[in-house]
């Protein structure tokens, strides 16, 4: 699962094996659905310190 915002930021979410993970639960769902408002409110610098703590991984 990916967040996009065109002229923005691409966040990946979630992934999965379908030989470990049938689907993916309502539950997740509901939850991944969050994610991507607080996400594209971030500023350059939150997400670059995110990134320096770990608490985000960068994908170049």
């Amino acid at each position: 699962m990916v967040a996009f915002k065109t002229d923005s930021h691409m966040f990946f979410l979630f992934g999965f094996l379908k030989s470990e993970m049938e689907n993916v639960g309502k539950k997740e769902v509901k939850a991944f659905k969050t994610y991507p408002n607080a996400l594209f409110q971030l500023r350059d610098e939150q997400i670059e310190l995110l990134v320096k703590n770990g608490d985000l991984s960068e994908v170049k």
